[in-house]
């Protein structure tokens, strides 16, 4: 089992739309706002390219998995 290490911008801080987690390798970056079906707004798109780029500068991540952070129910 993989045991996932949350980090945010700064030590001690966290990303308020995103979650970014590691461990093995992988960098896992969640969209996490699903009360609006993950949608996007100014904040998300600051904070995802700084993921991106927190990801590119460490050396030991080879894989970023992008996902949501949970379903939504379906519509009838």
């Amino acid at each position: 089992m993989i045991e996932w290490q949350r980090s945010g911008p700064e030590p001690g801080k966290d990303y308020s739309d995103i979650l970014y987690d590691s461990a093995e390798g992988i960098a896992k970056i969640t969209v996490n706002r699903p009360g609006v079906r993950h949608a996007f707004r100014p904040t998300t798109l600051f904070e995802l390219p700084h993921a991106f780029n927190v990801t590119r500068d460490d050396p030991e991540i080879g894989v970023i998995i992008l996902t949501g952070a949970a379903r939504f129910p379906r519509r009838p």
